[in-house]
């Protein structure tokens, strides 16, 4: 009797298992293929994959909010394969004197930014600072999760939050049938506000994604996040005095 149950109770989480949507399927930071906590480039496993990062909130406002030196079309992230190149820059209009106007991010590909571009955020300038609290002075951490389908194209994920981690602005998860190619074992190179890569052999779905980008953007750089431990230690060993 005992065996039996106990083949009920394994056939029923198996069933419940393999009943659970895709998109409730939790992907973590550590389930990660590759990680590296600076900018360093990654070589694609294969034609697809997914990769988050984490990005510099300062370093990222310099590209993005409106007034700053004109340097809109810089690649945040560039997938090179061959002569082909796809991946997330930024996109925009110039306001006066050389500086930025609006502001977003585009997935492109090809190494001009030409008709195969699509917006994946709205405008960054201000992250609709016109509303009270949401001004890049209350940006606190940034996250990006980009998806590289060989067969279906690319999708982004962004997301900036505040220091209670509340979103000020997040991108829509679309995916773009032209951005894409089927190279294999090419260069991911990214942006130097980036501080932290996560690497996945697979696609995400927007469910998946939002909450890779949201768990990214808080991601503290080891040296911070070392000087923390150390300093607990401390406050420990003078509790234990």
């Amino acid at each position: 009797m005992k065996h039996i149950l106990l083949t009920l109770v394994a056939a029923a989480t198996a069933a419940t298992a393999s009943d659970t949507p895709a998109e409730a399927v939790q992907v973590r930071l550590q389930d990660a293929v590759i990680t590296h906590y600076d900018s360093s480039s990654i070589t694609s496993q294969g034609s697809t994959f997914s990769v988050a990062i984490t990005l510099d909130v300062s370093g990222l406002r310099v590209l993005l909010e409106a007034g700053q030196q004109n340097t809109l079309w810089t690649d945040i992230i560039c997938f090179s394969t061959g002569e082909t190149q796809t991946g997330v820059a930024t996109g925009g209009s110039p306001g006066t004197d050389d500086t930025i106007g609006s502001s977003n991010l585009i997935g492109f590909i090809g190494d001009a930014y030409g008709y195969t571009n699509i917006n994946y955020s709205e405008n960054l300038a201000d992250l609709n600072g016109d509303q009270e609290g949401t001004g890049w002075d209350n940006a606190a951490y940034a996250g990006m999760v980009y998806t590289h389908d060989a067969d279906n194209g690319s999708s982004v994920y962004f997301t900036i939050l505040d220091k209670d981690n509340k979103e000020l602005t997040q991108s829509s998860y679309i995916t773009n049938e032209y951005l894409k190619s089927t190279a294999t074992l090419d260069t991911i190179a990214f942006h130097s506000s980036t501080t932290a890569t996560f690497y996945y052999d697979m696609a995400l779905n927007a469910h998946q994604a939002q909450a890779l980008a949201i768990a990214a953007a808080s991601v503290p750089e080891p040296a911070t996040a070392m000087l923390s431990l150390l300093a607990l230690a401390g406050v420990a060993a003078r509790r234990r005095r």
